[in-house]
């Protein structure tokens, strides 16, 4: 069974609501650097602490 690697776009922010206009570069470079990584997932999580994850991976699939 070969080993697979997920990794966790970090959209949430420690007490405060996090600004998606603020970062959208940030994470979609972060998003590409892994894919070219090797990496085999991603994991965008979701909550009331964090960005719109159906928005966030949307803005990701365009790039």
């Amino acid at each position: 069974m070969p080993l697979e690697f997920s990794w966790q776009l970090p959209l949430c922010a420690a007490g405060a609501a996090p600004d998606w206009t603020a970062q959208p570069g940030h994470w979609i470079q972060l998003a590409q650097a892994v894919e070219y990584a090797g990496v085999d997932g991603l994991w965008i999580p979701g909550g009331s602490q964090c960005a719109d994850s159906l928005g966030v991976a949307a803005a990701l699939c365009a790039h």
